[in-house]
C-alpha cells in the first residue's frame, strides 16, 4: 500500500539496489513489496553473477509469513525479510551454449570444443578456455576465457594480455597454486572469476591488475588473504561466497571503489573488514552465514553505505561506521548484537531495520530527527525506544511488532509524520506514547497488543481524526485510561 522504497537487495540483474515497498495484505498486515529486478524477475531468482549457477541461501517465499527472495517482505502475518544475497554461487554444472564454471562440457557450446587451447584467433576453443585473442597486438585480448584445466591456465598465460575485454574465469584448476604469469594483466571488463581452485593459496602473479568488472571469489578453500590484488582500485560488484579461509580483506587496499556493492555469503572466517581503509564508495554491503564478524572495523573512510546484515552470529556493533555521513542499517537474526552506540557520530540514518536482535536499548541514535524507514521485529530485550525522543519525521514505513518486553512507545513522542504505521502483537506493550501523531496517509494498524487498553488507541483515533474499523481493534478492551 505505502509504495515506498529503502533497503538492500541484490536484484537478479546482480546489481545491488536497495529499495524496499510496503502495503497491506489481505489479512491486514502490513507488507514489504517483493522486489523486483531490472526486467521485472522476481529478485532472487538469478542472483548469482553470469557464469555461475545460483541457488538462493536467502530469500524464502514470501506469503505464508516467511521472509520474502531478497528483499520481499511479510505477507499474511509473515516477519519481514531483509537483503540476501540472491542465490549461492556454485561452480559447477553445464550451460545450454558453452562451458559453465564448472566446466562441464555441453553439446555444440561456444567454447566447449574437446581439446585445444585459448583461441588467438576467435572461434571455438577449448574445454575450459574461450576467447578470440589478443586482437590487435597490444594486450587487448578479446571475449571471454574460461580456465578450467592446469594446461589452458598455461596457454592462456602465453597470450600475454593486458586487457580482457568480457569474462576471465578460473575454475576446479587442480594443481594451480597462485597467479603466477598474469603479471601483465591490468584489467578485466566482465567478470573475473576464481572458484573452486582447491590448491590455490595465494594471489601473487595478479599484481598489476587494476580494474575489474565484477569479482567472483568462491570456494577457494585454502585462499586466506587477497595479498596479490595490491593495486587492484576499482570493481564495480563483488561476490565472496564460500570463502572458508579468508578472515579480512587484506590484500585490497588500494581499492577505493566498489560502486554496486559487496556480497559476502558463507565467509565463517571472516573477522571484520580491514584491508578496506582505502574504501571510500560502495552502495553497499550484503553479508549473510558470516558467523564470526564482530563488527565493521576496515570501513571508517566509507562515507554513505547501506549494510543488511543476516545470521552474522558474532556481529555485535556498528563499530567502523561512525566516520560514514549517512547509512543505511538493516539487521536481522543477529542475537549478539547489541550495541549502536558508534551511529552517534553519524550524520545521518536512512533506514533502520532491527531484526531479532541483542539489543536491550537504541542508545546511539539520539541525535536523529528524519528515517526514511523504522522497522522494529522481534527483538527479545529490547525494552524502550527512549533514544528515539528526538525523531520527527519517518518518511515512509514505521513498524513496531513482536517485542516481548517492550512497555511503551513514549520515545516516539516527537514522532509527528509518517505515511504508515503498524504497531502488533507487542504482548507487554502498555501504552502508546504518540503524542505528536498525526494522521497517516497510507496505512493504520494497531492490534493484538494485549495490554494496551482499547481506549487509548480509540482516543488516538479521535485526536488525529482517523478512521480504523479493520486494524485497530484486539488489544485490551477492558483496560483503564487517565
Amino acid at each position: 500500500m505505502c509504495g515506498f522504497r529503502s533497503a538492500g537487495v541484490l536484484l537478479a540483474s546482480g546489481v545491488l539496489s536497495f529499495g524496499w515497498g510496503c502495503g497491506d495484505s489481505d489479512s491486514g498486515e502490513p507488507e514489504a513489496s517483493q522486489h523486483a529486478g531490472r526486467s521485472g524477475a522476481a529478485a532472487g531468482t538469478s542472483g548469482a553473477p553470469a557464469g555461475v549457477s545460483g541457488q538462493g541461501p536467502g530469500g524464502r517465499a514470501a506469503g505464508g509469513g516467511e521472509p520474502g527472495p531478497l528483499g520481499g517482505g511479510i505477507s499474511h502475518g509473515g516477519e519481514p525479510a531483509l537483503a540476501s544475497t540472491g542465490g549461492r554461487q556454485s561452480t559447477g554444472g553445464t550451460s545450454a551454449g558453452g562451458a559453465s564454471v564448472g566446466g562441464s562440457e555441453t553439446n555444440g557450446g561456444d567454447n566447449a570444443a574437446e581439446g585445444g587451447s585459448p583461441s588467438a584467433s576467435g572461434g571455438d576453443s577449448s574445454e575450459g578456455s574461450a576467447g578470440e585473442g589478443p586482437g590487435n597486438g597490444e594486450g587487448l585480448c578479446e571475449g571471454d576465457y574460461k580456465l578450467n584445466t592446469i594446461q589452458a591456465y598455461a596457454d592462456f598465460v602465453t597470450l600475454k594480455c593486458r586487457i580482457v575485454s568480457g569474462d576471465l574465469i578460473i575454475a576446479i584448476v587442480a594443481g594451480l597454486e597462485e597467479l603466477a604469469g598474469l603479471e601483465t594483466l591490468e584489467e578485466v571488463q566482465g567478470m573475473l572469476s576464481i572458484g573452486n581452485n582447491p590448491d590455490l593459496g595465494s594471489l601473487v602473479g595478479a599484481g598489476n591488475l587494476r580494474r575489474v568488472g565484477t569479482l567472483n571469489m568462491v570456494s577457494n578453500p585454502r585462499l586466506a588473504s587477497l595479498i596479490g590484488f595490491d593495486r587492484l582500485e576499482h570493481v564495480n560488484l563483488a561476490y565472496f561466497t564460500s570463502m572458508t579461509g579468508l578472515g579480512d580483506f587484506t590484500g585490497l587496499e588500494a581499492l577505493t571503489a566498489i560502486p554496486q556493492g559487496i556480497v559476502i555469503d558463507d565467509a565463517p572466517a571472516l573477522q571484520n573488514f580491514s584491508g578496506l581503509s582505502s574504501l571510500e564508495t560502495s552502495q553497499g554491503i550484503v553479508l549473510s552465514d558470516s558467523g564470526s564478524v564482530t563488527d565493521f572495523t576496515g570501513l571508517e573512510n566509507v562515507r554513505e553505505i547501506s549494510i543488511s546484515a543476516r545470521n552474522a552470529a558474532s556481529l555485535k556493533s556498528v563499530l567502523g561506521l561512525e566516520n560514514a555521513n549517512t547509512v543505511h542499517l538493516q539487521i536481522a537474526d543477529c542475537p549478539a548484537f547489541d550495541d549502536l552506540t558508534a551511529l552517534s557520530a553519524v550524520g545521518s540514518v536512512g533506514m533502520l531495520v532491527l531484526n531479532n536482535t541483542g539489543l536491550s536499548d537504541l542508545a546511539g541514535l539520539e541525535h536523529i530527527r528524519t528515517l526514511e524507514r523504522l522497522q522494529i521485529w522481534k527483538n527479545p530485550q529490547l525494552v524502550d525506544l527512549d533514544a528515539l525522543s528526538n525523531l520527527q519525521e519517518v518518511a515512509s514505513n514505521l513498524q513496531i511488532i513482536q517485542n516481548p518486553v517492550l512497555t511503551d512507545l513514549s520515545g516516539l513522542r516527537a514522532l509527528h509524520s509518517v505515511p504508515s504505521v503498524s504497531i502488533s502483537g507487542n504482548p507487554e506493550l502498555a501504552g502508546l506514547g504518540l503524542d505528536a501523531l498525526e494522521n497517516p496517509s497510507s496505512f493504520l494498524e494497531i492490534t493484538a497488543n494485549p495490554k494496551l487498553p482499547q481506549c487509548e488507541v480509540d482516543a488516538l483515533l479521535t485526536r488525529i481524526g482517523a478512521t480504523c474499523p479493520q486494524y485497530c481493534d484486539d488489544n485490551d478492551s477492558d483496560g483503564v485510561c487517565p
